[in-house]
């Protein structure tokens, strides 16, 4: 115990203490970039545990609780027929009307597996209307709402999707 206790303190010199950093090289293939194809297409869903679902009328809208403050429903955007560089429009209205959130940003998209490009998680905010807008959500949990969203490419393709859900608590 005493000679590991000197090696450390005197620092180790033997070549079994040697460390060597090896950064292998990344093979990126021949593949061509991404190249839109078809008519633009938007679909909603969420992933659960890794596995996408689109989101069927009736669903549940899954409303988290952040870590760092507000509550977000995140869906999963999948498009086609656009380019990877976006602005995404999204809203959620409850069926009386209430607008409970809404966002207009930029966002990049990525490849999935499947030939599609997506966003995994989009926040769009979950908030009573003003002037309740510092009120609990609680009651919304169980009502309709209709999420809703818009992408626009840099080349003024565009597509949407809408998708009447419920409002739950994840």
């Amino acid at each position: 115990m005493r000679a590991f206790a000197l090696l450390v303190a005197i620092g180790c010199t033997v070549p079994a203490c040697e460390t060597t950093l090896i950064d292998p090289a990344v093979d990126y293939g021949d593949e061509p970039p991404y190249v839109p194809e078809g008519e633009p297409h938007l679909e909603l869903g969420y992933y659960t545990e890794q596995l996408y679902a689109p989101l069927e009328e009736g669903d549940a809208c899954y409303v988290i609780f952040g870590l760092q403050g507000g509550t977000w429903t995140m869906p999963a955007l999948r498009a086609s027929g656009v380019l990877a560089d976006l602005v995404v429009q999204c809203s959620l209205t409850t069926d009386a009307g209430e607008p409970l959130g809404a966002t207009d940003e930029p966002q990049r998209f990525y490849l999935a597996p499947d030939g599609l490009i997506e966003v995994q998680a989009f926040p769009v905010p979950v908030t009573h209307a003003p002037p309740r807008e510092a009120d609990p959500i609680d009651d919304l949990f169980g009502q309709r709402a209709t999420l809703e969203c818009r992408v626009v490419d840099t080349e003024g393709r565009e597509a949407t999707a809408s998708v009447d859900c419920v409002l739950e608590q994840h």
